[in-house]
């Protein structure tokens, strides 16, 4: 997971389009919603539709370069996006104490509100039971979850999510200035966490699913080849360096120097380019190179 800016994609002006016509006529989705939970006291029976507009996808799309916000995934080859709420706008599931579960009322003021929309791939996003390494079938999935440090702390009315803010136990791209802060990679592709936020998110997001982290690992032979290239020209070409310091004039050396020159700059392009936030798995990557080559970009 990478820090994304919200601000570089203009928010999708459908989301706050007031309705033409009708009981609604003058009001947003966002208006509607809070009048119809005041009135009914749940949100049974309400629809949101705004945010599943082809204008707000390909908003996230494009804000996202068509990788999910949680597991940086590709999705664009195998399957639609999901729009995700960061925080579930009709119910949510919450842990008691006594280890039972329980819903409650969700976030219905949020339900087309742009801050709260990620785009996700299936498998963040819903549920379903994945096998895991020992062969024990594990469900994971977001849905309806929004684990929070402290459950008396939950925003209950419209505003009140600023306030909450410093609970929330899951990473938000958006919302988290180094999102990979909170997370570690193996060489091997295999994550683990660094803080309370990292470990529920990788729980809920299921970001330890064997085929996502199958995934990782081809995505870290591709980097681990390319920064053994780049060690390697280094040291040919201080090796070369070393010996024309002997040999000035040797021209079969200097031709030698350059194309070695030539090699480190354009295996540095590559790991530069694999490095970028369109690319799969960018937090991870950033990682590693930053482990084997400190300093290399900043």
């Amino acid at each position: 997971m990478i820090s994304i800016q919200r601000a570089k994609v203009p928010k999708p002006a459908i989301l706050d389009e007031p309705y033409k016509s009708g009981k609604w006529k003058g009001k947003t989705e966002r208006q509607k919603a809070i009048a119809h939970f005041t009135e009914k006291g749940s949100m049974k029976g309400f629809e949101y539709k705004k945010y599943s507009d082809t204008e707000v996808k390909s908003s996230l799309a494009k804000l996202f370069h068509h990788k999910c916000a949680y597991c940086e995934s590709k999705y664009g080859a195998t399957q639609p996006m999901d729009v995700e709420h960061y925080r579930p706008k009709k119910v949510i599931v919450v842990q008691l104490e006594n280890g039972d579960s329980a819903t409650r009322y969700g976030y219905y003021w949020l339900g087309s509100d742009w801050d709260n929309l990620l785009p996700s791939c299936a498998d963040c996003n819903r549920q379903r039971y994945h096998e895991s390494e020992d062969e024990k079938f594990i469900l994971a999935g977001k849905k309806n979850l929004f684990p929070i440090a402290d459950e008396g702390e939950r925003a209950q009315t419209p505003g009140d999510e600023d306030k909450e803010d410093a609970q929330r136990l899951l990473l938000d791209p958006c919302r988290d200035q180094r999102p990979e802060q909170h997370l570690t990679f193996t060489q091997d592709g295999v994550v683990s966490w660094t803080s309370r936020r990292g470990e529920a998110s990788i729980e809920v997001y299921g970001l330890w699913r064997p085929g996502l982290a199958q995934a990782r690992r081809d995505r870290c032979i591709l980097i681990r080849g390319c920064i053994q290239d780049i060690k390697r020209d280094r040291a040919q070409l201080n090796d070369f360096v070393k010996l024309l310091q002997a040999q000035p004039d040797n021209d079969t050396l200097k031709q030698t120097r350059d194309r070695a020159k030539q090699g480190l700059a354009s295996h540095l392009a590559e790991l530069h380019r694999l490095q970028q936030d369109e690319k799969p798995y960018t937090g991870m990557v950033r990682q590693i190179i930053k482990q084997e080559l400190p300093g290399l970009f900043g």
